[in-house]
């Protein structure tokens, strides 16, 4: 099929047949030209893994959904963390019915669907781990040597897509707690896809397309209120970072509280807490919070 909803139809990326879990519609998804071109050129390649890395909330596992929907593609996600050993990913030899048998990971998975695998957090993983993985990631067979050998291969299709905090390096240890730094030979397999958050503009005018008319004219306040909470987080603060997802949440959700009596500074954080803010801990949940009304000044 062609990438021209990328807005590159002179390139195309190879269609699979019989795809399972294919993704919904995530929503619209505004990419700058950069990177609409840096995924259109990945996209022609149906073999190499992508790194896309950024700050929390600001899309990543949005887009690789969105590019499973705009091509066709099975997708499967699988979280990551420090703890995580390789037979977490390519499966273990179980027992069932008095017979031992090898019981798939999301690797082994994805691989014989040909889907896409999606590994959020991949930073937070052991570079040994990645390290078990490099036949996987140049597209060759996995080599499993439990209770004998084992070759599976990878079905046409099968391609994996990392999402993490940093580009691998190591490089935001203070703001993101444990991530680690990747052996560069199994960065060197990837294509590198950064993102950001966009920029305000862009966001106040989806913001504002999905809001109600009367709270249209206060999305610029809850953008600002949601810079505050980035920054915070950027600067290793605050462990999250709030999405353009969350905003239009929290201004649909602020409208609600206000029709049950609340006033409008009580139902703003009660609405933050709600669909964002009481997932932090106690003490980031309140300095969230406290950032988010500088932007609301009563008055």
């Amino acid at each position: 099929m062609d990438l021209g909803f990328l807005g590159f139809p002179n390139l195309s990326t190879q269609q699979f047949q019989n795809q399972r879990n294919i993704p919904g519609d995530p929503g619209e998804m505004l990419l700058d030209a950069d990177t609409k071109r840096r995924v259109a050129v990945w996209l022609t390649n149906s073999k190499r893994p992508l790194w896309i890395y950024g700050p929390t909330g600001c899309g990543k596992t949005m887009l690789a959904e969105w590019i499973a929907h705009k091509t066709g593609r099975g997708l499967i996600r699988f979280s990551g963390h420090g703890g995580i050993e390789i037979e977490d990913l390519i499966g273990h030899l179980t027992l069932v019915d008095g017979e031992v048998v090898h019981q798939d990971g999301p690797v082994t998975t994805a691989m014989k669907e040909g889907s896409m695998l999606v590994l959020d957090e991949g930073d937070l993983i052991h570079p040994d781990v990645w390290t078990s993985l490099h036949a996987v990631l140049e597209g060759n067979p996995l080599v499993i040597n439990k209770g004998g050998v084992t070759t599976i291969q990878p079905r046409p299709g099968f391609q994996i897509i990392v999402t993490a905090n940093s580009k691998g390096n190591g490089e935001n240890r203070d703001s993101y707690r444990g991530t680690k730094e990747m052996n560069q030979a199994t960065l060197n397999r990837f294509t590198r896809l950064r993102m950001d958050y966009m920029p305000e503009p862009v966001e106040l005018g989806i913001v504002k397309a999905k809001a109600s008319p009367k709270m249209r004219g206060i999305a610029d306040r809850f953008i600002q209120a949601a810079n505050k909470i980035r920054e915070s987080h950027i600067k290793g603060e605050l462990s999250r970072g709030i999405s353009t997802r969350d905003i239009i949440a929290w201004m649909a959700t602020t409208k609600l509280f206000v029709e049950t009596g609340l006033g409008p500074h009580d139902a703003l954080i009660e609405a933050l807490g709600t669909v964002w803010a009481d997932g932090l801990d106690d003490d980031e949940a309140v300095a969230a919070k406290n950032l988010a009304i500088l932007a609301f000044p009563e008055n």
